[in-house]
């Protein structure tokens, strides 16, 4: 049967995966499907997803090839030893890239690999199913795209798509010279998106309807590659959940000293670039990410000591993938123009930074103690700020959020906004004001909670109260995850919550704006330019069991910010 430039094969009351005519033919061996397509030949499986309907899953299929560890990889195009002659049995996800797991290092080198996901159904629209790209999450130090499961999606009508990436020093080292740019984590998405142009077709995606979305860091990495040429014409449409690039803990600044930091945890004694890198090239994996975990000065913190940074060698190269400051490029509007939905939840920095400190009564202690040396690391803005301004920006944190009261139990409100802000909440409000004046921008507030759902405060502290809705709390509601293991309750109000925010995000990638909303405030706005120019009210969309729309959400909060770097920040090219 033909459905548009797509040809669809029924074995039985089996409906296949529709594939080009023009590019590859899809076949069923030995019932399981079999996909042929650039980069390789893939035999995946049948599965079932939440509402019982089937979909096709290809698990480990290589994106790209990694032949230097700190070197650029190259596109796979199928030229890889175990994909020339045989056809690629895609039944278990790939290695994951190197991290820590606890106490122990887990993943390999040779991680650059990708899972897809197809609705077992002909597509509704002529050139395919819409692709949703999913970036994870984890500090640029941990994370796999095996960790998020498919069965929620495929009850809609896409085709999802989750990554592997370089992670820490060997996804982010760099010597700020042209022996180790950076940013090599960054360029593997690249690549991975650069795969989805050049195969999904085979798959029964829509090449020109590519959705990013992703979490945290990866949040902050779509942000990257708004910012970054390398990136143009290879998705278009953005979903941003609780990350940017001027999040305080997403840039990397001074990172050759950062290189130089690992390099004498690891003995290795080195005059320039070329003898680090030949010294951490002689490093155990094990060595490096141990080595990593030891650049902490205080609790978790700097939770992120390796990631994106300006690679100021050879611009226009066409290897560079950031040549300049973001914010440079920012106020030029040299950014990627595609719509974007991106939001916070109102407790991001409750679950692992907030309660983390107050459960250790020798962390709560020090930080009330001695805040104007801990608050600097904690809250990643010691970089961001002259050197001598950074105690007298530490006392006015402390004013605003604290007044005169105490660091302890009772103020846990207090520190947990004042973590959201730094780290979260403010850094995506800015990116959602410098995005709206070019392109649609769909802001909201994730605040669902429910006796059914999971609480990542009690993930990471083991404490069952409920304190607010935390950093990645939302993720449970889009996958069956690592990171939640437990499947949502069926017919619990988490589920039905969890059915619409799939939908709607499901929407989003489908018509490059969220349609599928529900409850009392059906109309989501748009930021307008109105509101750009402050005439009107910020209107952001709650997302709950019913849904509203909140006014200038955490606006005073902002203005605050607002004020504190227009007051004390220095220029990005003044050496921080």
């Amino acid at each position: 049967m033909l459905y548009g430039n797509l040809i669809l094969y029924f074995t039985g009351t089996v409906l296949l995966c529709g594939i080009p005519i023009t590019n590859a033919q899809l076949v069923f061996k030995k019932g399981a499907p079999h996909v042929k397509c650039e980069s390789g030949s893939f035999i995946g499986s049948v599965k079932t997803s939440r509402g019982d309907l089937p979909y096709y899953e290809f698990l480990g299929l290589r994106y790209a090839n990694l032949r230097d560890r700190f070197k650029p990889a190259t596109l796979n195009r199928g030229e890889h030893p175990d994909l020339r002659e045989n056809s690629h049995l895609a039944n278990h996800p790939g290695p994951r890239c190197p991290q820590q797991f606890g106490k122990n290092t887990i993943g390999e080198e040779d991680c650059l690999f990708l899972n897809v996901f197809i609705p077992m159904r002909p597509p509704p629209f002529k050139d395919g199913f819409p692709v949703m790209v999913w970036i994870h999450g984890g500090a640029f130090i941990f994370g796999s795209g095996d960790g998020y499961e498919a069965q929620y999606f495929m009850d809609e009508d896409v085709i999802l798509i989750t990554i592997n990436y370089r992670l820490g020093a060997l996804g982010f080292l760099s010597t700020e010279d042209n022996v180790v740019p950076g940013n090599l984590g960054l360029k593997d998405q690249v690549l991975a998106l650069k795969w989805v142009q050049n195969n999904i077709e085979f798959f029964g995606g829509d090449k020109k309807r590519v959705t990013a979305f992703g979490h945290s860091a990866g949040a902050a990495s779509i942000h990257y590659l708004l910012l970054s040429p390398m990136s143009k014409g290879l998705f278009h449409s953005a979903i941003v959940q609780s990350g940017a690039v001027s999040n305080l803990w997403a840039f990397t600044h001074n990172p050759a000293s950062t290189a130089s930091e690992l390099g004498d945890l690891l003995e290795c004694k080195a005059q320039d670039s070329e003898a680090l890198l030949k010294c951490l090239n002689g490093k155990t994996i094990k060595e490096i990410t141990n080595a990593q975990a030891r650049m902490k000065r205080w609790y978790i913190d700097p939770i992120a000591p390796f990631g994106p940074t300006v690679e100021f060698y050879n611009p226009n190269d066409g290897s560079t993938f950031l040549s300049e400051y973001p914010d440079e490029l920012i106020q030029r509007r040299e950014f990627i123009k595609i719509p974007l939905m991106l939001g916070v939840t109102p407790d991001e920095g409750l679950s692992i930074d907030a309660v983390g400190v107050i459960q250790s009564e020798k962390l709560t202690s020090q930080l009330d103690s001695d805040f104007e040396t801990i608050a600097p690391i904690t809250f990643n803005f010691r970089n961001w700020f002259p050197k001598e301004n950074l105690k007298q920006i530490a006392r006015e944190l402390r004013q605003y959020y604290f007044g005169d009261k105490p660091i302890n139990k009772e103020t846990l409100k207090n520190l947990t906004n004042l973590y959201s802000d730094a780290n979260f909440i403010y850094g995506v409000w800015k990116f959602a004001l410098e995005h709206a004046t070019e392109q649609p921008v769909y802001p909201y507030v994730m605040a669902f909670q429910d006796e059914s759902s999971f609480s990542s405060t009690k993930l990471f502290t083991g404490l069952d109260d409920k304190f607010g809705v935390s950093h990645g709390d939302e993720i449970q509601y889009l996958f069956k995850s690592l990171l939640f293991a437990e499947e949502i309750a069926r017919d619990s109000e988490a589920e039905k919550f969890s059915k619409k925010l799939v939908k709607l995000w499901a929407s989003f990638a489908t018509h490059r704006k969220p349609t599928e909303t529900w409850g009392s405030s059906l109309k989501w706005p748009q930021i307008s330019k109105a509101q750009l120019q402050g005439d009107v009210p910020y209107k952001w969309y709650m997302l709950d069991k019913d849904t509203s729309i909140l006014e200038n959400p955490f606006m005073e909060r902002k203005i605050f910010w607002d004020k504190l770097f227009k007051k004390y920040s220095k220029s990005s090219k003044d050496e921080l």
